[in-house]
């Protein structure tokens, strides 16, 4: 719980600045919660963003904004908002407005931590009932087997490039099919970078 409301603090704190000055994508100073020999780092910041239809399946090059993860951007009762490099609210893209859109690419990087080296390395999605694809440096990161209550894991340890920046690119869309939710579409809880030692590892 504690970890929660650090995390909270966090966001709202970064919540009234631009987004192009809040966001922090070093994780040396993100939330990390440990268990054990199992290391969370927390993805949680401001991600940029960009909506786009369900047909749209080519990387856009321009268009991009920012938004507050974790966050929905569709479905009633959706909280977080997209935003301009300046901080002003973006209600609308490209004459409709944003909720209206059926699916949306979030992309950041960051630079793997020291405990990745020599671990099983995953990400970890909270609470996600859109369907997903994951990429990270360019490359498509297959999605382990659903989970309960909307979690899912991806095994990224393959993928990672030790001390650089490493990009990684999410296409989220809304899934009628999820359960409770329905049309609505975003990142509904957070996002980490796990690491622990291969044995035992699943």
């Amino acid at each position: 719980m504690v970890g929660a409301a650090l995390t909270a603090v966090a966001l709202f704190a970064a919540a009234i600045q631009p987004p192009s000055e809040a966001r922090d994508w070093d994780l040396g100073r993100a939330w990390c919660a440990t268990n054990g020999a199992l290391v969370r780092h927390s993805l949680n910041a401001y991600w940029r963003f960009r909506p786009a239809d369900a047909n749209e399946t080519v990387i856009p090059l321009d268009g991009w904004g920012w938004f507050l993860v974790p966050g929905r951007w569709r479905g009633a009762g959706h909280g977080n908002l997209m935003h301009a490099d300046d901080g002003s609210e973006m209600r609308e893209f490209r004459g409709r407005k944003v909720e209206d859109y059926s699916a949306a690419w979030y992309r950041r990087t960051f630079e793997p931590p020291t405990d990745c080296v020599g671990r099983c390395t995953r990400l970890y999605f909270e609470l996600l009932d859109s369907a997903l694809e994951v990429r990270l440096n360019g490359k498509i990161v297959p999605l382990e087997p659903q989970h309960p209550e909307s979690r899912l894991f991806a095994d990224v340890t393959e993928f990672l490039r030790q001390g650089e920046r490493n990009e990684l690119l999410l296409r989220i869309a809304a899934d009628p099919s999820a359960r409770r939710r329905g049309d609505s579409a975003g990142v509904r809880g957070n996002i980490w970078l796990e690491t622990r030692p291969f044995a035992g590892f699943g």
